[in-house]
């Protein structure tokens, strides 16, 4: 008797799952056609999570070390250059997300390049900006660059290829 309530349950805990995976599918899936909700569901999260990221990071961060006027530097010799990989990857991995996230919402390849694939260029100059009014680092050129080769490698890679060929990792 207990291995038929077992059996039944497992019945039951399988087709509930296979319903729920359907429907998180379905959901999931990208829109053939702009679905404003979806549309407007992504550009209100990432509004919100690009302003709540650098209000923490201003607060937890940057208030921490003095002020100065805004100024540059020349870091461009700094850490092997690998702070400025990091720079591309990040820009490179946020336009990956900001355009998977308007080709979700059914957004045409134009808005997804020009509105997601800036979405790493856009966050990564507003964190180089506080940098160059923070006393000891600076708005730093060579950042900038990194940012804009990480956004513009995903950018150019779909305009010239419709897909990633090269991908950072």
């Amino acid at each position: 008797m207990r291995y038929r309530v077992l059996i039944f349950l497992c019945v039951v805990l399988q087709a509930t799952a296979i319903s729920a995976q359907s429907k998180l599918d379905s959901f999931l899936t990208p829109s053939d056609t702009l679905h404003i909700p979806r549309r407007n569901a992504v550009v209100v999260t990432q509004a919100s999570l690009g302003a709540v990221t650098l209000i923490g990071l201003n607060t937890l961060w940057y208030s921490e070390h003095k002020q100065s006027k805004f100024h540059t530097i020349d870091d461009s010799s700094e850490w092997f250059q690998l702070d400025k990989m990091g720079h591309a990857y990040s820009g490179y991995q946020l336009a990956c997300l900001g355009a998977a996230s308007l080709k979700w919402s059914g957004a045409d390849k134009k808005q997804q390049l020009l509105y997601g694939g800036t979405l790493g260029f856009s966050f990564l100059t507003a964190v180089e900006l506080m940098d160059g009014f923070s006393q000891e680092w600076g708005f730093s050129w060579s950042d900038f660059t990194a940012n804009t080769v990480g956004a513009g490698l995903y950018i150019g890679q779909e305009l010239l290829w419709d897909e990633q060929r090269i991908a950072l990792k």
